[in-house]
């Protein structure tokens, strides 16, 4: 009786040896009349009470989220690729992540909710059509030669159509293949005499954080899979195009994924340029084999996106030129690099530098071999 009082003194109570033990007490009229007369500051103050722990309840489920959820901040994930000929170390696999290993993702993430609304299409099974070859031009300049390609077109139509117009026509437009307004961007490159090159995203290192999309080419998948969306990226352009890579940091060190991959472009009669997200990227053992007409990123132009360091990017591409006879250079789209690359192209001539276009050059060396 005792403990059985300790409690009901514990619990507010006011009981004595002869109370009743409440839970064989019948809520009758009378206990809930009783009940009812309770003062109103006991009613707000039990109301306060209740609310106090369903927020108390909140924050602690919030902060048990924050603890056991990671997010990877966007500068851990985004890493540069070092500029010019050799910058990437082949052994500092960690830093490899290029700036190509970011130019799609808002497409990509875009493409991959309306296919998951059921509004893009899925891969066909059957193989994709081969694109008829464009006629080789007369003659190409002599002397240091820049090809450049616009990589990531279409990702922001309106900074699209501004590079179709104001860059030179020798700049080939390198699509990403996810909007829904490709075909009419495409058809507006070529109106304006450019070359135009299709993506073909694939695998980077931090793949799944960092996501390539719906369509790309991954390490897990089979080469007949890998294949089937090579296939798919061509039947989102008509007509004649090249094809370079999207992301790609681990894909393209991989020779038992790549190589099937390039002797598939080869066999389509198709050029391939990498943009070489990783300096391990085995592109130019493969494209020897199978015969690819192969093209290699030099240097990455836009990033990081300040007029100082894009003009030193695109001196460095003058650099290489005049030292090797040809570089080769990927632009990352921005109002900022239209602008200096405007301010740039002009006076190449003065300096006995050409722009020629990528597949124009490599068709001309075809010839040229016989």
């Amino acid at each position: 009786m005792e403990d059985r009082q300790d409690d009901e003194a514990d619990s507010g109570m006011n009981a004595g040896p002869n109370s009743p033990d409440l839970a064989s007490v019948d809520l009758d009229d009378d206990f809930l009349e009783e009940t009812g007369r309770r003062p109103l500051w006991q009613w707000l103050a039990g109301g306060i009470a209740a609310a106090a722990l369903f927020v108390g309840l909140v924050a602690g489920f919030a902060s048990l989220l924050e603890r056991n959820v990671s997010h990877e901040p966007a500068s851990a994930v985004l890493l540069d690729l070092p500029n010019a000929g050799g910058g990437a170390q082949d052994g500092a696999a960690g830093a490899e992540a290029s700036a190509t290993d970011r130019l799609p993702a808002t497409v990509a993430a875009a493409s991959q909710a309306r296919m998951d609304a059921g509004a893009a299409p899925a891969a066909p099974e059957t193989a994709a059509p081969v694109p008829v070859s464009a006629p080789i031009p007369a003659s190409l300049p002599q002397g240091p030669r820049i090809v450049l390609l616009l990589a990531d077109a279409g990702a922001n139509s309106a900074l699209t159509r501004r590079a179709i117009e104001q860059l030179p026509r020798e700049v080939a437009i390198g699509f990403n293949p996810y909007p829904d307004d490709l075909p009419a961007l495409v058809q507006a490159a070529r109106v304006r005499g450019h070359e135009v090159w299709l993506g073909i995203p694939m695998e980077p290192l931090r793949y799944p954080q960092v996501d390539p999309g719906p369509q790309a080419l991954l390490l897990a998948s089979s080469p007949t899979q890998n294949i089937r969306r090579l296939d798919w990226a061509l039947r989102r352009v008509e007509g004649e195009v090249g094809l370079y890579s999207i992301m790609g940091s681990a894909f393209t060190t991989q020779e038992a994924a790549l190589s099937p991959v390039l002797a598939a472009i080869a066999e389509r009669g198709l050029p391939f340029l990498d943009s070489r997200a990783t300096g391990r990227t085995q592109s130019r053992r493969i494209a020897g084999k199978v015969g690819l007409p192969l093209l290699v990123n030099d240097s990455f132009v836009g990033s990081p996106s300040s007029p100082q360091a894009i003009d030193a990017q695109l001196a460095t591409l003058e650099r290489l030129a005049k030292a090797r006879g040809l570089a080769v250079g990927v632009i990352e789209p921005s109002s900022l690099v239209l602008e200096r690359l405007g301010q740039w192209a002009p006076g190449l001539a003065a300096r006995n530098i050409s722009l020629v276009p990528p597949r124009a050059l490599l068709d001309a060396e075809k010839a040229t071999r016989g």
